[in-house]
């Protein structure tokens, strides 16, 4: 098979005469040669410029970027150059001879034999360059790739041989469907996407950007980007084009543009510059997001935080209503927000308790209800039956807000939101909210409005709370102080009244035993019988004075607390009642005490009425009585346990009330005054006091001291 030399050699004779080469056509100018030699001479001259032209052919041919090759009639490889074994992945050795299908993917077998047919019946003198095709060549790897080929035929000697160029557009190809993929992003994507000249005129704008301004591209094409300006953002632009002019990138910048429709809108923008081939900047491409569901969320849960703030900190319930409002207006962005409660009268009334926004009389129009009739179906009536927030994403169109319409949209109101006020299950009112946009309100932003009424209703039920609270402390406050001051009187009455009556009460009795001296059985029966139980009733009532006057002192007296050793007291306690312990054979028992502080006397006056009502309330049996002490919490707790007759459950709350009895005198002696003095001594020292019994099986007295009282020094107790 020949190479490219051999190709060159058979090529016709005119293609020397282009080539600069003087070659003799004919027999005729041979003739006119002098010599051989001079012909000799210009054979080798041609020879020679020959293989140069041969040689420089096939440089060319090597050294092209795109694969070349030769192929015969019956599609046979004859010329294979360097860039095709680079590009088939094979050397020209192994292509040579081969079929050119071996290049070819199958599906194209059909194609290309039609194409080089076609050119075999063209003739051999025709020369025809196919068109390019762009179609795909296979390597010996089975790799496919998309080429560009050009198909022409070269006539040599009578032999009819095709040159085939083929030109890897793999990287062309990745470069369109890059371009085509990034179209197709730029034009599917939801931001606004434009392009524009330093100048600021708009040469590109996407589907993104008519969502977002409102106008199709055949309307803004050609024209300025400040179209897009609002007025107090004129020559916002001009300042950005003039960065971008000097190869800065603007980015994630926040600002205001308006649209078609005349809305404002909140966007976010990163402007980039684009530049040439040769890196000069032309103009700037423009990413713009529309933010304004972001920044109304962001408005929402300001106003959310700021109302936490004013809920802790709030005092009064009007003033608190008032400040959410005015946080909803001027914080969150909205038009108009106004609280109403619900009114329990006839007429189901909502009564405005604060308001604050562009609301111009807006309230006086309203009327509004929450019973189930035309102006309680509207969304503040309904969200107060109901308990639930209402949403009108359109007031115009909304037929529930028929009743308010007109005032509605000459205020401005385009779309509301209404959240209850709860206090439990208690619907309390509602909060009304309105934005100057239609569908203002989107899933976040009410989730976070939501969370606001939520703590307002938790703000207004924990002021109400407290407000009761405080009544109810300052009402219990005036009943203490009225029950101080009775207690008070009534301790000074009784301290008086025992001391005053001491005097008369001594003479009845002296004279009562003056009379039962003197006349006793000089009389009949029945005086001395009379004589005798005015005598029993002046001495009873004398000891009754005596344990009321000793129940007054213990209010009246000053308490001197120091720290006392209990062991100490109990001894002292337990020689002061020898006799009767001895009489009752009682047996007494303590574990060892701790030191307290408390009034010595009158912790000595408890144990003394403890263990006196345990030896005095005993059964058959000896009386057996335990005292002990232990910690507590913040306390000492004693214990003064017997073995007596014990007490009814029903009777174990009286039993510390003044002159409560539960046995006769005749049964048991005593006034009832005892235990009512342990309690007083010891809920006066921080204590508490109370019995565990039943009835038949002993009692446990149990009382409580404080480790320590809060002005007492330190190491007081131990």
């Amino acid at each position: 098979m020949p190479g490219a030399t051999e190709v060159a050699e058979r090529a016709p004779a005119s293609r020397l005469v282009k080539a600069g080469i003087a070659v003799p056509v004919g027999p005729a100018s041979l003739a006119q040669l002098t010599s051989k030699n001079s012909v000799i001479d210009k054979l080798q001259h041609v020879q020679s410029a020959l293989r140069e032209s041969q040689d420089r052919l096939n440089s060319i041919i090597q050294s092209a970027m795109d694969a070349i090759l030769t192929i015969d009639e019956d599609q046979r490889i004859v010329m294979f150059n360097d860039a095709a074994e680079k590009m088939f992945g094979c050397t020209a050795a192994d292509a040579m001879g081969q079929s050119m299908e071996r290049f070819v993917p199958a599906r194209y077998h059909a194609t290309h034999r039609e194409q080089i047919s076609q050119f075999g019946a063209a003739g051999a003198t025709k020369r025809t360059m196919a068109g390019r095709q762009a179609m795909y060549a296979r390597r010996t790897s089975g790799e496919e790739f998309p080429i560009e080929a050009s198909i022409s035929q070269v006539e040599t000697s009578g032999e009819k041989l095709f040159t085939v160029i083929v030109r890897d557009i793999t990287e062309r190809r990745r470069a369109e469907e890059v371009r085509e993929w990034l179209a197709a992003v730029v034009e599917s994507s939801d931001d606004a996407i434009i392009s524009k000249t330093l100048s600021g005129t708009i040469t590109a704008w996407n589907s993104g950007a008519e969502k977002l301004f409102g106008y199709p591209s055949a309307e803004v094409l050609g024209k300025s980007i400040e179209m897009l300006l609002p007025p107090d953002r004129a020559g916002e632009e001009t300042e950005i084009l003039a960065r971008i002019g000097r190869g800065e990138r603007v980015q994630h910048f926040e600002t205001v543009r308006v649209r078609k429709d005349g809305r404002r809108i909140d966007v976010s923008a990163t402007i980039s510059p684009i530049q040439d081939s040769n890196g000069i900047i032309m103009g700037a491409s423009k990413i713009a997001r529309d933010i304004s569901e972001r920044k109304r969320a962001e408005c929402a849960l300001r106003s959310l935080s700021d109302c936490n703030e004013s809920l802790m900190r709030a005092t009064d319930e009007s003033t608190l209503l008032q400040r959410i409002c005015d946080l909803v207006v001027n914080v969150g962005g909205y038009r108009m927000a106004w609280v109403g409660y619900a009114v329990h009268d006839e007429k189901k009334t909502v009564r405005a308790a604060a308001f604050a926004g562009h609301e111009v009389g807006y309230l006086d129009t309203l009327h509004m209800t929450w019973a189930d009739e035309e102006r309680g179906r509207g969304p503040t009536g309904t969200t107060i039956r109901s308990g639930k927030a209402r949403v009108c994403y359109d007031i115009a169109t909304d037929p529930s807000f028929a009743p308010w319409r007109e005032e509605a949209l000459r205020r401005g109101y385009r779309s509301s939101m209404v959240l209850p006020l709860k206090s439990g299950s208690e619907v309390l009112g509602a909060i009304s909210i309105y934005a100057t946009e239609v569908r203002a309100f989107d899933a976040a932003e009410q989730h976070l409005l939501e969370e606001l009424s939520n703590n307002l209703s938790y703000g207004i039920t924990a002021l109400r709370a407290r407000q009761d609270r405080r009544q109810a402390e300052e009402k219990l406050a005036r009943k203490a102080d009225e029950l101080g001051r009775s207690n008070a009187d009534l301790e000074q009455f009784a301290y008086v009244a025992s001391h005053d009556l001491q005097e008369p009460l001594r003479m009845v009795a002296a004279y009562t035993q003056l009379l039962a001296e003197r006349y006793r059985g000089r009389l009949d029966d029945n005086a001395d019988k009379f004589i005798g139980y005015a005598s029993e009733g002046a001495l009873r009532m004398q000891v009754l004075i005596q344990d009321l006057l000793a129940f007054s002192r213990t209010g009246r007296r000053e308490t001197s607390n120091v720290s006392v050793d209990c062991n100490s007291v109990l001894r002292e306690v337990l020689q002061t009642m020898a006799s009767s312990i001895q009489e009752s054979r009682a047996v007494i028992t303590h574990q060892e005490l701790p030191v307290i502080w408390a009034d010595r006397t009158q912790i000595a006056q408890v144990f003394q009425n403890l263990i006196g009502n345990a030896i005095k309330f005993r059964r058959e049996v000896p009386p057996v009585i335990s005292i002990r002490a232990e910690k507590a919490d913040q306390h000492w707790m004693f214990s003064v346990s017997d073995n007596g007759i014990g007490i009814s459950a029903e009777h174990a709350g009286n039993i510390f009330v003044v002159f409560h009895r539960l046995h006769t005198r005749s049964e048991y002696p005593g006034n009832g005054i005892g235990l009512a003095i342990c309690k007083k001594i010891i809920e006066r020292g921080g204590g508490k006091i109370w019995v565990e019994s039943q009835a038949g099986s002993g009692s446990i007295f149990r009382f409580t001291v404080p480790l320590q009282s809060p002005d007492a020094p330190e190491g007081a107790t131990k």
